[in-house]
């Protein structure tokens, strides 16, 4: 369990808290510090674990643990973004650490993909590719970000080209029935221009994407 600015508390299957830990402590040598929006995820197929957060003045923060102990060694990341990278998603694929942020107008949604296989064997040089595509104006909310799809299981996927979705409200004004957005992603990790990005729209029974949304677009 973690909280911002950031706490990260291990406990074991019965609930009980092993210990806190500090998670500037893992940053320390690459230089960085904690600004918040911690995620955790588990590699089921590699049985470990993936710690992250963002910190100023642009850059995603990424521990992986060298083994299946949560407080062991990690081998540790920074990866810079044009924008402060805010409310981070994170998805786990075959190849691929998949984030997704919020830095600009809802007109435009970014996805990352971090090479997976490198992170886990500790490679000094990392490849992270940034691709966008366009998303929509005039939702309610006060930022618009894709979600990525998560692989769970020790079992790859029968597609293994990462997959992010968004919703899509017939009110925004860009498609006359409410749907989903699934944006498929064929990456050429040598050539981000050369990655491709296949939509597929799913039609849904009809939503309201933000039934909560307070005037000033928070809820």
């Amino acid at each position: 369990q973690a909280i911002n600015a950031t706490h990260i508390a291990v406990y074991d299957k019965f609930g009980i808290q092993d210990r806190v830990i500090e998670a500037v402590r893992l940053w320390e040598s690459l230089g960085a510090s904690s600004a918040g929006d911690p995620i955790i995820l588990y590699d089921e197929r590699a049985e470990r674990w993936f710690i992250t957060e963002f910190t100023d003045p642009a850059n995603l923060l990424i521990a992986v643990s060298v083994t299946s102990d949560p407080l062991g060694i990690y081998h540790t990341y920074t990866f810079a973004t044009p924008e402060f990278p805010d409310y981070p998603k994170y998805g786990l694929w075959p190849e691929a650490l998949v984030v997704t942020t919020n830095e600009e107008t809802g007109g435009v949604l970014h996805q990352y993909f971090i090479d997976r296989l490198a992170l886990l064997r500790g490679d000094d040089e990392v490849t992270m590719q940034r691709v966008t595509v366009t998303g929509y104006e005039n939702t309610e909310a006060g930022f618009f970000v894709s979600t990525p799809v998560d692989v769970d299981g020790k079992a790859d996927p029968s597609n293994k080209n990462p997959i992010t979705m968004v919703l899509n409200d017939a009110s925004w004004g860009a498609v006359d029935q409410d749907q989903l957005e699934l944006y498929e992603f064929i990456i050429d990790w040598k050539d981000a221009d050369a990655t491709e990005v296949i939509n597929h729209s799913l039609v849904t029974q009809p939503f309201d994407g933000f039934p909560c949304a307070a005037s000033d677009g928070f809820s």
